[in-house]
């Protein structure tokens, strides 16, 4: 696991962190498991993240998963017919014979 993170000299701050495991559990399928985050703010509230995982199995089925995230500063008025914060997710559901199911979802 890594988790590099820093700030600049206007106090916006940010951080990303990433994983990569192979989990062999007792009388289960063996997978690779792989996750991932992402944040940045500033001191007037402008902020996003975004996060994710994904788990490759030995038997070809795969589950992907993310959501993404965001806000306006605070006080600030956002375009017509957009929302101030929002939140974006999605995922996939591979069956390993070439089949998926995919779904999404946003809103502000």
């Amino acid at each position: 696991r890594t988790s590099p993170s820093g700030r600049d000299s206007n106090g916006q701050a940010w951080q990303e962190s990433w994983k990569e495991m192979y989990v062999h559990e007792v009388n289960k399928i063996p997978y690779i498991h792989r996750e991932a985050s992402k944040w940045s703010h500033t001191p007037k509230g402008a902020a996003w993240s975004e996060g994710w995982t994904e788990d490759y199995r030995a038997d070809g089925t795969v589950d992907r998963f993310c959501e993404k995230t965001g806000a306006l500063e605070d006080g600030a008025a956002p375009e017509d017919g957009h929302g101030n914060r929002w939140t974006e997710k999605w995922g996939e559901k591979w069956d390993g014979h070439g089949g998926c199911i995919k779904w999404t979802d946003t809103w502000a």
